[in-house]
């Protein structure tokens, strides 16, 4: 009898699990109410493909290290601070962010290249996002728009240098995760 029961038990915990793991459903942040962040101290994590390349990468390691203090009721403009400060690649940056939806958010990101190098042309950053009350997770996507007069002014071999740096360059990605780790310090 004890074994017929703890079979029919173990049956009973297999099932359950099968049927729970086939009704996960992955998070829709546009469809969720929208969340207010805690005010707290939030540590930032930067990643993808351009973590080791980026230009600015010592100022990276210092965002790292400090993260953020949020005081209450700026948790509205934590998305936006943090692809200005964590994405732009360089002074001057502007930012076409989409109404947020529930909890979702994206834009586009437009910093100027180097105006000795390449002027005329910009880093733009395509990026997505979404947010909870204790974390913002932000995904982008790098692409180099160059104006045909930069390259034609460029000797050939140079110019070729250039493109295929720029192919290499819209491959890449960038996160930024801002996560609630306490109150502030």
């Amino acid at each position: 009898m004890v074994l017929l029961f703890r079979t029919a038990a173990a049956a009973l915990v297999v099932a359950t699990g099968l049927a729970l793991s086939g009704c996960t459903e992955t998070r829709d942040p546009a469809s969720e109410a929208p969340a207010t962040l805690l005010p707290g101290q939030y540590k930032v994590s930067i990643g993808g493909d351009m973590r080791g390349g980026m230009p600015f990468a010592s100022k990276v390691a210092r965002d790292e290290q400090e993260g953020f203090c949020l005081a209450a009721g700026y948790g509205e403009d934590v998305p936006e601070m943090l692809v200005r400060r964590h994405l732009g690649m360089t002074e001057g940056c502007s930012l076409d962010a989409a109404p947020r939806q529930g909890n979702a958010f994206s834009g586009k990101l437009s910093c100027p290249t180097d105006p000795e190098r390449a002027a005329g042309g910009s880093f733009d950053i395509t990026y997505s996002g979404a947010v909870s009350t204790d974390r913002v997770d932000i995904s982008g996507q790098v692409k180099i728009e160059l104006p045909d007069s930069v390259l034609a002014s460029m000797p050939p071999a140079e110019a070729e240098q250039i493109k295929q740096g720029q192919a290499a360059m819209d491959k890449l990605t960038i996160s930024v995760t801002a996560e609630r780790t306490g109150a502030c310090s």
